[in-house]
């Protein structure tokens, strides 16, 4: 998004009343942007959800952003002069999220394209208020439904159906038959509904991969991030449910099914035929191995590999994953035993007299 002209900026007052927060300090600074802590500017807000009034003195001695949204209630700051405006809100980063469209634009949206530079095939479907970016191609039989954004360079291939309100962004590709809902938004370079991983060994001819014959199933509102790979069911169907996250570089097995409101972070690989529940987090690189079930309200730590079936609700990690506590009371236990066996070669060796 571009950044939006502000002549005059947004007060620190106009701020709190859109995030219904308390004001600490000047509410007439004019704001004229949002930016990080870690790149603080000083004309712009930033927000931390530091709560321990120590380390916001801190944060506020060592930046010099215009103003700062924390966490309410506001802390007591003693004698401590705060040298910017203080917002507390009951979320700082959802307050950000509410402000942003005071401060930024997107792009003004594509016309719609129909010319020398799109292919659509004679049978496909388009519905009203699609647009469609240069060098993308609709193949036969496709439905695109109301209010579809198709950025440049996209291919869908034939009997696709697209739901109202999707964006699919440049470079992404989705496979014969799918079915992608409603709102859902589909990274660069994303591939929806590639060929499963199957291969048979054959006498006389060795590895023979086995037709891929099914399809993806992708509910209302998902977002599938770059370069994230679906693949297709070899017979039935791979599903993803509603209001799904996958970040970017996530491998989706065939004839997976995830439930609704999951998030799958960044490099997590999930293999074939798993049936993993609603709100269930993976994080970034985990590995699932083939027809696990994960249950509802799991959530998996970075790097763990999940091997056995998990049905209770609660944090896993390790290799293969155990309940977070377990695998902190190895780690102990570990280090109890390298410190005894250290122990007792110092006292072992001849130099120790």
């Amino acid at each position: 998004m571009p950044r939006l002209t502000l002549p005059h900026g947004v007060t620190v007052a106009d701020i709190a009343s859109m995030t219904k927060g308390t004001i600490l300090g000047d509410p007439h600074i004019a704001i004229f942007g949002i930016c990080s802590l870690d790149e603080p500017q000083s004309t712009s807000i930033a927000f931390s959800k530091e709560r321990s009034p120590s380390r916001l003195m801190a944060i506020m001695q060592r930046e010099s952003v215009g103003a700062l949204i924390v966490s309410s209630p506001l802390p007591s700051f003693g004698d401590f002069l705060p040298p910017m405006p203080i917002i507390g809100v009951e979320d700082p980063l959802a307050a950000i999220i509410a402000i942003i469209p005071r401060f930024f634009q997107p792009w003004e949206p594509m016309t719609t394209s129909f010319g020398n530079q799109v292919a659509i095939h004679e049978t496909a479907s388009i519905g009203e208020g699609v647009t469609v970016g240069p060098f993308s191609s609709i193949g036969a039989a496709c439905v695109i439904e109301d209010g579809v954004t198709i950025h440049p360079n996209v291919t869908i291939y034939p009997g696709v159906r697209i739901g109202r309100g999707a964006v699919i962004h440049a470079g992404a590709i989705i496979r014969e038959d799918c079915i992608i809902g409603p709102g859902v938004v589909i990274q660069n370079g994303a591939v929806i509904g590639s060929d499963g991983f199957g291969y048979v060994v054959i006498p006389d001819k060795g590895l023979v991969p086995v037709p891929q014959i099914g399809t993806v199933t992708v509910g209302a509102n998902v977002d599938i991030g770059a370069n994230s790979c679906i693949d297709r069911g070899t017979l039935g169907t791979t599903r993803i449910g509603n209001v799904t996250k996958l970040d970017n570089l996530v491998q989706v097995g065939h004839n997976t099914t995830i439930g609704s409101q999951s998030l799958v972070c960044g490099q997590a690989g999930i293999a074939g035929s798993c049936l993993i529940g609603d709100r269930v987090v993976l994080g970034g690189g985990v590995g699932v191995v083939d027809h696990i079930t994960i249950g509802s309200g799991v959530r998996v730590g970075g790097g763990a590999a999940v091997m056995n079936n998990i049905s209770t609700p609660g944090d896993y990690v390790g290799t293969p994953a155990v309940p977070a506590r377990e695998w902190f009371s190895q780690i102990r236990a570990m280090k109890r035993l390298l410190r005894r066996r250290k122990s007792q070669n110092d006292t072992s060796s001849p130099c120790s007299s």
